[in-house]
């Protein structure tokens, strides 16, 4: 059962977060950083410490895997800008790399660092992506398969594919390596939002807005293997995520109740015909999820600045399952069990 931990009512009077979700991110060192418009807010849950740090038209910000660094894309007049900053003792940051970009990239609009935190993924307005070595900030490679703005950058849990998509609903998947295409698809709406399976590492999960549909495709075999559509727009589909832990998917979902007032859930689905549980947000509609490294715990982000954070994994359950992996072998459940049709 989620259980509420923490709410937060963030008094900013900017709304620069609701225009993307590359904004806000959460680092194994427990640091969460979250920007509003001209400034970058870092505060520690557990420490209850907060720090606010000027920075010129954020566009988007990531924290690297091994937590050692926080990229940030900003600009400097009308030129964008790539920052590295460096976590240090006190949980303060030294600016120890930036790297200019041409004019015409416009700002860097999402950031996916590799899996080994040695690469540096950025997805900018004009549509380029760049992969960028650490800490040099040296250009590896330039993708330009897109020609809109990049809305998000994930790779897969083994770091053999890179998923990307644009604001037009254009979908690529790369080779890592090389970084060369292999496959892309695209969607009528650009209200698209996708994951990658925790557990599987081949297979995506894309969803639509409106009318509120999901897509699971097992991308080594170019199919789509299980598909949800709603025939009507009552329920839009804000953001999907995987439970690295549980392997469930997390769907966002916003509706209008019987009184005609606006009503903001999550789903629990254990497969797409299988709902485990609800989570309701009365405070606003919740536009935004964002899990914690370990996975244990969920942090949301309403239209109306609240940031409320629950407990989606006790401790205790995690260690358990931690053991009995180590004690006997865990039997592999299909991925098709998992994407059974919603009815």
């Amino acid at each position: 059962m989620l259980k509420k931990l923490t709410l937060y009512r963030l008094n900013q009077n900017h709304n620069s977060i609701c225009k993307g979700h590359n904004l806000m991110d959460w680092s194994i060192s427990g640091q969460m950083a979250v920007s509003f418009g001209q400034d970058v807010i870092v505060f520690h849950n557990e420490l209850e410490t907060t720090m606010v740090y000027s920075v010129t038209h954020p566009g988007a910000l990531k924290y690297s895997p091994n937590g050692r660094y926080l990229a940030l894309g900003c600009r400097d007049f009308n030129y964008p800008i790539l920052e590295l900053w460096k976590l240090q003792p006190g949980q303060e940051f030294l600016v120890i790399n930036g790297k200019y970009l041409q004019k015409w990239i416009k700002s860097v609009r999402c950031i996916e660092w590799s899996n080994d935190s040695e690469k540096i993924v950025c997805g900018t307005e004009c549509g380029l992506i760049l992969v960028l070595s650490v800490c040099s900030l040296r250009t590896l490679h330039r993708i330009r398969n897109h020609k809109h703005k990049i809305q998000c950058i994930r790779y897969s849990p083994n770091g053999q594919y890179l998923a990307t998509a644009d604001v037009k609903g254009e979908i690529c998947i790369f080779h890592s390596k090389q970084y060369q295409l292999f496959m892309g698809f695209c969607f009528k709406t650009g209200d698209i939002a996708f994951d990658w399976h925790p557990w599987s590492n081949v297979e995506l999960a894309v969803s639509e807005k409106s009318p509120a549909s999901i897509y699971i495709f097992h991308v080594p075999r170019r199919e789509i293997v299980a598909f949800y559509r709603r025939t009507n727009k009552k329920v839009l589909i804000n953001s999907i995520n995987y439970s690295k832990i549980t392997g469930e998917l997390l769907v966002n979902v916003y509706r209008y109740d019987n009184n005609g007032c606006p009503c903001c859930e999550i789903l629990v689905l254990s497969s797409l015909n299988r709902v485990v549980d609800i989570l309701g947000h009365q405070e606003g509609n919740l536009f935004f999820m964002m899990w914690s490294p370990d996975g244990s715990k969920l942090a949301g982000a309403g239209l109306d600045e609240s940031f409320s954070i629950w407990n989606f994994y006790p401790k205790d359950k995690i260690d358990a399952k931690a053991n009995k992996k180590k004690s006997c072998d865990v039997k592999q459940r299909s991925s098709l069990e998992l994407y059974t049709l919603f009815k």
